[in-house]
């Protein structure tokens, strides 16, 4: 008995220690846990504080003044549409001046400038001289851009060059005679339609598959060639939203005037009615009045519809069913590049609303010079495939 007895202490010592150590492994493991999930909540919460700061620095517009050479721009960013935009200003517009040797004014005095007279606030310049905007455009990839306008240069080494219209590909030097203003052109509005296409050629290679990396290596070597008010570190938080960005999110675009005693004068009101759309954070104009007010009727007008999709039959189906409700169709024809959302050309701002609001909901309304012979064009993108 005695034996037994001391077999069952020693069994339930045994028990009690497997109990303790039992107990102080489960005890273990479940501090761990607990303080493993709060750690995670705590990081969770930390990174989304982070990012709702991060949030707050972000600007709804960005804007910033971009010169090369003699030809300034507007670069609108417009965070929450996710829309960018490069509003041209022709170098001989009343808002500049230049020495005699025909330097160009301070870039500070030309922002002030730009922002008194379109009551705009500018966020930060940029501003390119030759080399250094030879350098950013050859750092990258070669791309191709459609000139619609012929011109001459002299190179650094004072020899001349002509490019042709058509389809060019570009280096530093080339893109710097197209665009800075120091080129030959026969007028000012050639000069605005090569700068016009180099740009979105320019945009739609660096938009291209773009990554938060991509465009930040972009931006940085941008910074350490441009002079300019801020840094790269400066718009960091901004990476992200361009890296968003495709081809058809960007547009180029121009204020509108005319010429007076040898100088182009901008329409002051349209200017700031285009700034005000273009910094609007919804896409739709505040009041139904303000967007009939505007319209101009596209049933008298001529249009030429070209297949930007790439979508076999898809202008014909477009031609029956406008004609069909009336509408004047001279045309239409295949384009060389593929588009997602519909583009529609006008050669007058109020046109083609009518169309966008009845058939094309997603299209991008572009004011400017449009194809020969029509006044509107409608290049179909992908999101017109909607007719059996």
């Amino acid at each position: 008995m005695r034996k037994n007895s001391k077999q069952k202490t020693v069994v339930r010592v045994i028990a009690a220690i497997l109990i303790i150590i039992l107990a102080g492994f489960v005890s273990y493991h479940g501090s761990k846990a607990i303080f493993t999930n709060k750690f995670r909540r705590d990081k969770v919460k930390a990174e989304k504080k982070e990012e709702e700061e991060i949030k707050k620095s972000v600007k709804s517009n960005y804007v910033t003044v971009v010169r090369v050479g003699k030809l300034t721009s507007l670069r609108i960013f417009n965070t929450k549409t996710d829309k960018l935009t490069f509003v041209l200003m022709r170098p001989d517009s009343d808002l500049f001046t230049y020495d005699e040797d025909g330097d160009v004014q301070d870039i500070e005095k030309v922002v002030n400038n730009i922002q008194n007279a379109y009551g705009i606030t500018v966020d930060s310049y940029e501003d390119f001289g030759q080399s250094e905007f030879s350098e950013l455009i050859n750092d990258g990839q070669a791309f191709e851009c459609d000139l619609p306008k012929a011109v001459s240069f002299k190179d650094n080494n004072k020899m001349t060059v002509n490019i042709k219209t058509g389809k060019q590909t570009l280096n530093g030097n080339q893109a710097w005679g197209v665009i800075s203003g120091e080129g030959d052109y026969e007028s000012q509005e050639d000069l605005m339609a090569n700068a016009k296409a180099f740009v979105e050629g320019y945009m739609e290679e660096i938009f291209d598959e773009v990554s938060e990396d991509s465009i930040t290596t972009y931006a940085s070597t941008l910074f350490s060639l441009c002079d300019s008010d801020i840094k790269v570190n400066d718009v960091e938080h901004y990476m992200a939203y361009y890296a968003k960005l495709t081809p058809d999110d960007i547009s180029v675009t121009e204020f509108t005037g005319k010429e007076v005693d040898g100088a182009f004068e901008v329409d002051i009101k349209k200017a700031k009615a285009l700034i005000s759309d273009l910094t609007d954070e919804t896409e739709q104009k505040t009041t139904t009045e303000a967007t009939t007010e505007s319209k101009i009727s596209s049933e008298d007008k001529k249009i030429l519809i070209r297949n930007a999709a790439s979508i076999n039959g898809i202008a014909a189906k477009w031609q029956t069913k406008l004609s069909d409700d009336g509408y004047d169709i001279s045309d239409i024809k295949d384009y060389d590049k593929t588009y997602d959302k519909t583009i529609i050309s006008v050669s007058e701002e109020g046109m083609g609303e009518d169309l966008k609001d009845k058939y094309f909901k997603d299209a991008k309304i572009e004011v400017g010079d449009v194809e020969e012979g029509v006044d509107i064009c409608i290049y179909l993108g992908k999101d017109a495939d909607t007719l059996d």
